[in-house]
């Protein structure tokens, strides 16, 4: 039994209670991509997959330091943008070390990197990306105003192209694979002119 200084009130335990509500915290906030890092990670170390489980550790220590550093957990975009980071660190660490002639270090790299390649989803096609700014530009032509009435009014084509970017990059399903922003930039321009 607890006792309290002062009057004599007893206090129960509080054995589990942290466990419990810490557990519950996750419960609610765990995301697909996560549960999935987890448990390839428990699949690697059961393996004794050093490699695998090294690449996995560190992505999820870096989900854990956003995690602190925002008031509540990250969502999945930002997992897949600091996945996407990681596998670009990685291909940037294999270019160096060929270029210092370490092609052991650079396969390691290069093999992170696929496997961690795997737990991102398949980049936008071509075809999506011009599908997609279509229906931007026609979305924004059909809101537009009336050339002849007004041409003040017209957006100039640095401001059309914006609007468009920002309407492409609203219909763009989130958590895809990276899309090349300089990609988008350039098809818009091309079916703008």
């Amino acid at each position: 039994m607890w006792r309290s200084f002062g009057p004599a009130r007893i206090l129960p335990p509080f054995v589990g209670l942290r466990a419990s509500l810490h557990s519950s915290h996750i419960a609610r906030n765990v995301s697909d991509i996560r549960t999935r890092l987890k448990t390839d990670l428990k699949t690697a170390m059961k393996a004794k997959d050093q490699v695998a489980s090294t690449a996995i550790r560190s992505v999820l220590a870096e989900i854990v330091n956003a995690d602190k550093a925002s008031p509540s957990p990250v969502k999945d975009a930002t997992i897949y943008g600091l996945l996407h980071k990681s596998v670009a660190r990685r291909n940037d660490a294999a270019a160096q070390f060929r270029a210092a002639s370490r092609e052991d270090l650079a396969e390691k790299e290069e093999t992170e990197a696929t496997l961690l390649q795997q737990f991102l989803p398949p980049a936008l096609s071509e075809t999506d990306i011009d599908r997609l700014l279509t229906e931007a530009i026609a979305e924004i032509r059909s809101n537009a105003p009336n050339p002849d009435s007004i041409p003040a009014a017209l957006p100039s084509p640095q401001q059309l192209l914006g609007k468009v970017l920002k309407s492409f990059w609203s219909k763009a399903p989130q958590g895809t694979g990276s899309i090349p922003g300089a990609v988008v930039t350039r098809k818009a321009k091309e079916l703008l002119a």
